[in-house]
């Protein structure tokens, strides 16, 4: 997860005619950092805290890092008993122009963030944004998040932290490409790497690829 913890606002004129802030303006909204939103009344994501959404997912995914493997193992997270739920996450408006100088009003989103739990940590062990996941919430929370609350009401919702026996998760074969699996199944489908140490012990003595 790329997480950003604050996004600066541009003037119009210069996103519209620069396609690289415009990159960097969506690239801003991937991931918020659910506990920074009131933190500064300044941000640019205290701007957005009325603009609030709800994501549908059926999962996520990140990728483990093991001593002694050079490629790191990716993983599937989703909430147990739920095949379909919902990220809070804050949305924007704004506008780009095209090669032919039509202006389009474009919609962006970010996903809300936070510490990872004990699961999460053990999965989403490396990288600059290392021991971060996705804001998963209960169903109740889910609903909250989009109602008409004060600020007050938010921070029990960024506090919320999943139990570790809530979230259901496992390695797969690959995120990238579109290559066969060597047992014919859906990428996307539980794959048992062979010497995969358990979560929370990450060296392997065999490097795999």
């Amino acid at each position: 997860m790329n997480s950003s913890s604050r996004a600066m606002p541009i003037s119009c004129c210069s996103a519209l005619s620069d396609p690289k802030l415009q990159a960097d303006r969506r690239r801003n909204m991937i991931n918020v950092r659910s506990e920074r939103i009131l933190e500064d009344k300044k941000s640019y994501w205290y701007r957005l805290r009325k603009q609030r959404c709800l994501i549908p997912v059926s999962g996520t995914f990140e990728h483990r890092a093991v001593k002694g493997w050079k490629k790191k193992v990716p993983y599937f997270t989703g909430e147990a008993g739920r095949e379909l739920f919902y990220l809070p996450g804050l949305y924007q408006w704004h506008e780009t122009v095209d090669e032919d100088g039509v202006v389009e009003r474009v919609g962006s989103f970010g996903m809300l963030t936070r510490a990872a739990n004990e699961v999460m940590a053990n999965i989403h062990n490396d990288g600059p944004n290392k021991h971060r996941m996705p804001l998963f919430l209960p169903e109740d929370l889910e609903r909250q998040w989009i109602e008409d609350i004060n600020e007050e009401d938010m921070p029990p919702i960024f506090r919320f932290e999943m139990p570790n026996e809530k979230l259901k998760h496992y390695p797969v074969y690959t995120l990238r490409g579109y290559p066969n699996r060597p047992d014919g199944k859906h990428r996307y489908e539980q794959f048992d790497w062979e010497r995969l140490p358990p979560l929370g012990s990450d060296t392997a003595q065999t490097s795999l690829f």
